[in-house]
């Protein structure tokens, strides 16, 4: 796996005992050792030195598996000591089912000084642990947004917060992005997986 000059690739930092993840981009890679830039929305508790971590790379279309331990943490630079190659893992466990659905995407623009900033958008695919947007204004890998959609005439929309996985142009002025959700109503994640086995 290398790091590549295509754009940002996103990383998943996981605690092996939580299910709580923090997001960043990746910095740097070597045979010893991954730098993470981290989101500065994500939250995960204290990265002390030595403490077990998994790593989860979406490098284009290919997702790797890294475990590793914290070697050190400077203000959002997370350095990681690999302690096993990458592993190739698929982490598409939730089958994507094909859609034309709106959605309705709200951003944070830090660099419009934290201001939101909604569009419309559409789902192409969809499975319980996210979907896949065709928008119409570009996004940034490991960013964090807000979605709404419906799905069967519901009276009630589903609200969920996402990341973007990984994005790519698709037409003039159009892009795909494909996000994961990171948080959802329980009630709202129950109904995704009854629709979306």
């Amino acid at each position: 796996m290398e790091n590549g000059s295509q754009g940002a690739i996103a990383v998943e930092v996981r605690l092996p005992s939580q299910r709580n993840t923090c997001v960043g981009i990746l910095q740097a890679i070597s045979r010893e050792a991954i730098s993470v830039r981290l989101n500065k929305e994500s939250q995960l508790p204290r990265l002390a030195p030595n403490m077990p971590v998994e790593l989860y790379i979406q490098a284009q279309e290919a997702a790797y598996r890294i475990h590793g331990v914290v070697q050190a943490r400077r203000e959002d630079i997370l350095t990681v000591r690999l302690v096993a190659p990458p592993q190739v893992a698929d982490r598409r466990s939730a089958p994507r089912y094909r859609v034309n659905l709106p959605v309705q995407v709200t951003l944070n623009d830090f660099a419009d000084g934290g201001h939101y900033c909604q569009q419309d958008a559409r789902a192409v695919d969809i499975s319980r642990t996210g979907m896949r947007l065709l928008l119409h204004t570009p996004v940034e890998t490991g960013q964090m947004l807000q979605v709404e959609f419906t799905l069967l005439d519901a009276e009630q929309p589903i609200r969920a917060a996402a990341t973007v996985r990984h994005v790519r142009p698709y037409s003039d002025g159009q892009w795909i992005a494909g996000v994961m959700f990171t948080q959802m109503a329980r009630v709202d994640a129950a109904w995704l997986a009854r629709l979306f086995p």
